[in-house]
């Protein structure tokens, strides 16, 4: 397996890999170290069906029963989301995030595979590093951040909570530390983004957005991305812990397709002084 760094900060090209073939021990660990590493590992030209899709994102954990709200399930699997977006269905993801933060616990990695990508190109994905992020944080400003928490939750468009919380029966919101420790790499990451995280608890008002407003500004930086140019048969890995990505909307209203994965991750543990001590 040969991995080639795509920027800086985030991101690198796996080749020299197999995803049809059995993904266990030693090939197994080197694509957990990797992501470790790279926080999104991409493998071009592979196709893979859903049930095929599945097995990869096994490498990283138990995937959690995902569908989309319209389009539902690829091939019937339960863990596999369709995702169409064309004339009649528009884009609603160009806007930074990370999946599912409105959970407890959120999604751990992310394995999205692309299937049909628009004619005459666009429809790219950008990740940025939250580890970077926190780093670029001045030393007053991440100790400020440590010991809060903010609201997370599912945007409800106008529609009661009732109807999403108990018809949909869906989970709608959480409470997560600012700033998470992830154990495996030893480092703290920036944990708030622009479409889940409603407010810093225990703050004002005024004050949480004036926080909110900086560290999405921090989270966005051009300085700490990667950008990808989807084809079709490409796969993409990421730690959902310490990314965030946007899905750029340029192509529309021409059709876009993609099957998504999601990997129960654990929950999120707070950063505090005692670990800020071992780094």
């Amino acid at each position: 397996m040969k991995l080639s760094r795509l920027s800086p900060h985030i991101g690198a090209e796996v080749s020299g890999i197999d995803l049809c073939a059995d993904l266990e021990g030693e090939t197994a660990r080197e694509l957990r170290q990797a992501l470790c590493e790279y926080q999104m590992l991409v493998i071009r030209a592979q196709p893979l069906s859903a049930d095929q899709q599945v097995k990869l994102a096994r490498v990283f954990g138990e995937p959690m029963p995902d569908s989309h709200p319209k389009f539902g399930c690829a091939d019937g699997n339960r863990v596999v989301a369709l995702v169409i977006n064309d004339r009649d269905n528009p884009p609603d993801i160009n806007v930074w995030h990370t999946d599912t933060t409105f959970k407890d616990p959120p999604a751990g990695v992310c394995v999205l595979h692309c299937v049909d990508t628009p004619p005459g190109g666009g429809g790219n994905t950008i990740w940025a590093s939250m580890t970077a992020a926190y780093e670029a944080l001045s030393e007053p400003m991440k100790r400020f951040l440590e010991p809060l928490t903010a609201y997370h939750q599912l945007p409800l468009d106008g529609r009661p909570p009732e109807l999403i919380a108990t018809v949909m029966g869906k989970e709608i919101a959480a409470i997560h530390p600012v700033i998470r420790w992830i154990p495996e790499i030893e480092k703290p990451s920036l944990f708030v983004n622009r479409i889940y995280t409603q407010r810093i608890e225990g703050l004002t008002a005024a004050e949480s957005e004036a926080v909110l407003q900086g560290l999405f500004a921090v989270s966005e930086s051009p300085d700490r991305q990667v950008r990808l140019s989807w084809n079709a048969g490409d796969t993409v890995i990421w730690d959902n812990r310490s990314t965030q990505h946007y899905a750029v909307a340029d192509y529309w209203p021409k059709t876009r397709v993609m099957h998504r994965v999601a990997v129960k991750g654990e929950s999120v543990i707070p950063y505090s002084s005692q670990q800020r001590a071992t780094v």
